[in-house]
């Protein structure tokens, strides 16, 4: 009868119950300090994606009516409710018809807003149901009316408690889009 091995070759390689925690309490740090840092990646995606909707969608406002060579309008307007977040929606409209047909539309996430300019202040949310704007292209590519003034939107990302957002200019004269972060 041979001794009992401790070490020997027949023995089963495994791991121990203190290596395993060690491992585990490895892998919990490393989680700990990963997990915040990916929270924060996605913050700004809704409110990106937002800016670029309308942006695109105020040139494609444009180059419908050069194209077309018929007044062009968009309207954007936002929503407040005392149950949800608000919301904005936008609409690209031929002017050119009595009927005023409508030719692309768009509602923004909820808690993503888009916000006018009145003179030097800007739309209040604060006990306003709806707070409509709009806005048309003649034939050229410029704005029409009176003001001689670009026109200035603010797409705000209400989910913050301090204000994050983008401006988007277009140019009264030559419709042209402008981001500014």
């Amino acid at each position: 009868m041979q001794p009992f091995k401790y070490w020997g070759n027949n023995m089963k390689k495994a791991f121990t119950l203190l290596e395993l925690l060690v491992v585990m309490v490895i892998v919990a740090v490393i989680s700990a300090i990963a997990i915040p840092m990916f929270m924060s990646v996605g913050k700004g995606v809704a409110l990106r994606g937002a800016v670029s909707s309308v942006s695109a969608n105020i040139s494609l406002s444009r180059q419908w009516a050069i194209s077309r060579r018929i007044p062009v309008g968009f309207l954007y307007a936002t929503i407040t409710t005392n149950t949800a977040l608000p919301y904005s929606y936008y609409l690209i409209v031929d002017n050119s018809t009595a009927n005023n047909d409508i030719i692309a539309s768009n509602r923004l996430p909820d808690g993503i807003v888009l916000l006018g300019k009145a003179g030097n202040t800007w739309d209040d949310l604060h006990g306003v149901s709806q707070i409509a704007h709009p806005m048309e292209f003649n034939s050229q590519g410029g704005l029409t009316g009176s003001s001689l003034q670009d026109i200035e939107i603010r797409v705000v990302d209400v989910h913050h408690s301090t204000a994050v957002y983008q401006t988007i200019t277009v140019g009264w004269l030559t419709g042209s889009v402008r981001v500014e972060r």
